[in-house]
């Protein structure tokens, strides 16, 4: 089982600063990264705050990379509801989420 992790040679502050100021490259932005990042918001600002943030900020870079068909928004938030309820109820030892592989591998 391979994780393509596209962005995972950014730190998490720095992949959230590249994502939030349209940096990143989107066909490094794979699904697990999508995941990452559903992550690593839900952990910083709640799941409510996160499914917003991502909403816009996904929506953002689809239209900044040229491809705004490819935002969808039941699926970010039905992603970040996943990741809510997953990191919630994950042990210690999974998390960070690549370390559940039934969402970082879903997709």
């Amino acid at each position: 089982m391979v994780l393509r992790l596209g962005c995972g040679y950014l730190q998490d502050d720095e992949f959230i600063v590249a994502f939030e100021n349209c940096h990143l490259e989107p066909g490094s932005f794979h699904h697990a990264d999508h995941v990452r990042l559903a992550w690593l918001y839900v952990s910083r600002f709640g799941a409510q705050k996160a499914e917003t943030c991502l909403l816009a900020g996904i929506r953002k870079m689809a239209t900044n990379a040229g491809v705004p068909a490819k935002f969808l928004y039941t699926a970010t938030v039905a992603w970040v509801r996943l990741v809510a309820a997953a990191r919630k109820n994950a042990p210690p030892e999974q998390r960070p989420c690549w370390k559940v592989p039934k969402l970082a591998m879903a997709g």
